[in-house]
């Protein structure tokens, strides 16, 4: 049996370059458009939808993190129990971190190590 492929196969494969032929024909056609209106570029028109976007965009990204904490924070006061009951020590554990540009921030996790994990770690690695 042969594996040669029949020639409508071949002309159905995808081709990169019609797609990007494709765009420049478009474009040409937007600016001859736009020449036709006395603007220049495509600068005016294309801002109003970007303002939308990202406007829409930062108001879903604000509602989806607080449903993201309205939906975790009963598993994380049930884990902040569960820690403080095992040895009565801290459920937090802060530590030092370095972010953007150098700048030192602190940083809260809830504590998964024994209470004295700074103090022990010198000793173990001394």
């Amino acid at each position: 049996m042969s594996s040669v492929l029949s020639e409508s196969v071949v002309s159905e494969v995808f081709d990169p370059w019609e797609t990007i032929d494709a765009k420049h024909e478009i474009v040409a056609h937007e600016e001859q458009y736009l020449a036709d209106l006395g603007r220049s570029s495509t600068a005016s028109i294309n801002q109003s939808p970007r303002i939308v976007y990202f406007t829409v965009k930062r108001a879903f990204d604000i509602f989806g993190s607080l449903v993201g904490i309205l939906l975790s924070s009963p598993f994380l006061v049930i884990a902040a129990i569960l820690i403080w009951v095992e040895d009565r020590g801290p459920v937090f554990f802060a530590q030092t971190r370095i972010g953007k540009d150098g700048r030192a921030f602190r940083c809260f996790k809830l504590r998964t190590m024994v209470p004295n994990a700074d103090a022990l770690k010198a000793k173990l690695l001394s």
